[in-house]
């Protein structure tokens, strides 16, 4: 784990905040809240309190020897952290709060390529010729992706009823046939094309004899917070000109 700025100073102001009150409950509906106010890109969080330990070994003990904070502290999906601490006076001792937190994270570099592949191995199990990387339809995927995640969709007409067909025009691809998958919510390029082979439109689009060219967008926003709220927002365009 990495100590995170952000989560440090929140796990101080709650640490202290909570020597004022005499409490040991966290609220973290309004932690969550802060913190994406504060700009940190967060998936999920698990904070842990405790009192009157002096150490830190002895208070790591403390929270390991209880099953909830064990697991918590152990995950493989937290990698920030930030402790706090703060007094309540010689006799009550110290208020201690630990936050774990996952932060988003955007697709790994060479996420349009690996969405090929991944399409074209689909297909060749099929006895499909591979599609071509085309960089109108990258263009076009990218466009629409960005849209979804800026405007807050999800779907393949916009808001103001522009479809598939009227961007690839628009964009000056003359195609004779022209396709598009979507997905959402999902950060790994193998999940994505999983998702697409499970679902019958998605799958009958990339199993096309029609199409020969393919182009791939992907939008990433950490702090989404509309009604689709996806973070990952993903394009695929198949056509054939």
């Amino acid at each position: 784990m990495r100590l995170n700025d952000t989560i440090l100073n929140d796990a101080q102001a709650i640490a202290a905040d909570l020597a004022r009150n005499g409490s040991l409950e966290i609220d973290l509906d309004s932690q969550e809240i802060r913190l994406r106010r504060a700009r940190y890109p967060l998936r999920r969080i698990a904070s842990m309190t405790a009192a009157g330990a002096a150490e830190p070994e002895r208070l790591l003990r403390q929270y390991l020897s209880r099953a909830d904070m064990r697991e918590s502290l152990l995950s493989i999906h937290y990698s920030d952290v930030g402790v706090g601490v703060a007094s309540q006076g010689r006799a009550a001792g110290d208020v201690w709060v630990i936050t774990l937190a996952e932060p988003y994270a955007a697709a790994r570099p060479g996420w349009r390529g690996e969405i090929i592949e991944q399409v074209n191995r689909f297909r060749a199990q099929h006895g499909l010729a591979p599609l071509v990387a085309n960089d109108t339809l990258h263009g076009i995927a990218q466009a629409h992706s960005e849209d979804m995640a800026a405007r807050d969709f999800f779907g393949h007409n916009t808001p103001d009823g522009v479809s598939v067909g009227d961007r690839a025009a628009a964009a000056g691809y003359g195609y004779r046939t022209i396709a598009e998958n979507l997905a959402a919510g999902m950060r790994r390029p193998q999940r994505v094309v999983d998702g697409w082979i499970g679902s019958p439109p998605h799958r009958e689009a990339m199993l096309n004899p029609k199409v020969e060219e393919a182009g791939v967008g992907y939008a990433f926003d950490p702090f989404d917070d509309g009604a689709v709220r996806s973070v990952h927002y993903w394009t695929l365009n198949l056509g054939r000109r």
